[in-house]
């Protein structure tokens, strides 16, 4: 096979091929090939930029002339660049043609190969951009559950947290009281409604943008009054609650209240103005499971009593209003 007619055809349809003489000179090498060595392969023997590494042992001599044989081999210097070949017997010597097999995803970018540096019958390239075309719906698909398991948390949030303060709401409060029917670990707690005293004077006196200022500071002073374990939600305009975990002696809840009333009442600034609120707080400790209905229609009793008896106080339940 001689004459550059016959070399233009065979690099045509063999763009990795390597023609050698009997003594393993190169004596053609296709276009694609040589894209990848960039040193001229012409003139040089195989064994120079190539090794067979299977068969374990293979001798060029040995193959019968119009025999083939498939063989492996990796580049002497890139060994992880490897190549699948079919090295066949000619009378006056061989056709070694090449396929970079899994090499082919890795050295893609690396030697800017397209779809033109391949065979038309080799559908190599075809199936890389099907595996990156996989890798890329995969990729999206990461994407897209990723952002909508930040919207679904998103939504989680805000269907339990207050959008004003960030405490927990009404319904996440109910869901905790409601579960302590079944989980007795959560008991004993005590259960505190507070009310803010005089808040309807700062929104007529201020306007509402500093009733919702009082309000996210009245929610800081809670948060900074309770621990990691206890629940402080807003159920209403201005009216919190809280679950003060493990607390079962009346005096320990006592001290806790007062000191949330003696907090709330300090003044709070509002651009070049000072206002205040007090708070008002009706509480009952809860031992063993009871219904959430009937828990929170008790304390609220409770916190109508205190602010009956004059604002500023805690009211316990104890089947009777006793005042702390």
């Amino acid at each position: 096979m001689t004459g550059s007619a016959d070399e233009n055809i065979l690099d045509s349809f063999l763009p990795f091929h390597l023609r050698l003489d009997v003594s393993g000179q190169v004596q053609s090498a296709g276009r694609s090939l040589q894209k990848i060595f960039l040193t001229p392969l012409l003139e040089l023997n195989l064994f120079q930029f190539l090794s067979i590494y299977r068969p374990a042992r293979f001798d060029f001599e040995l193959l019968p002339i119009g025999a083939s044989k498939a063989i492996k081999l990796r580049a002497v210097v890139d060994g992880e660049l490897c190549f699948d070949g079919l090295i066949m017997r000619l009378s006056d010597g061989f056709i070694l043609n090449l396929s970079m097999g899994l090499s082919l995803y890795r050295v893609r970018e690396r030697y800017q190969l397209s779809a033109q540096d391949f065979a038309p019958t080799d559908a190599s390239f075809d199936l890389l951009y099907m595996v990156e075309l996989q890798q890329a719906q995969l990729t999206e698909s990461k994407r897209l559950s990723k952002r909508l398991f930040t919207a679904r948390n998103a939504a989680q949030r805000e269907a339990t947290r207050d959008a004003l303060t960030g405490l927990v709401n009404r319904r996440s409060l109910d869901e905790y009281l409601a579960s302590t029917h079944k989980r007795p670990a959560l008991l004993p707690f005590a259960f505190l409604l507070i009310d803010l005293d005089y808040f309807k004077q700062v929104n007529d006196r201020l306007g509402h943008l500093a009733g919702d200022e009082v309000l996210r500071v009245v929610s800081k002073r809670l948060q900074s009054n309770t621990r990691s374990n206890d629940v402080v939600a807003r159920v209403g305009g201005d009216e919190f609650a809280i679950v003060l975990s493990g607390l079962k002696r009346e005096a320990d809840v006592t001290e806790r209240a007062e000191r949330i009333i003696e907090h709330i009442c300090q003044p709070i600034k509002f651009g070049e103005t000072q206002t205040g609120v007090g708070a008002s707080i009706g509480a009952r400790i809860v031992s063993e499971p009871m219904d959430q209905t009937t828990l929170i229609k008790d304390v609220d009793a409770m916190l109508y009593a205190a602010k009956k008896k004059g604002r500023g106080q805690v009211c316990f339940w104890e089947g009777v209003l006793k005042e702390a």
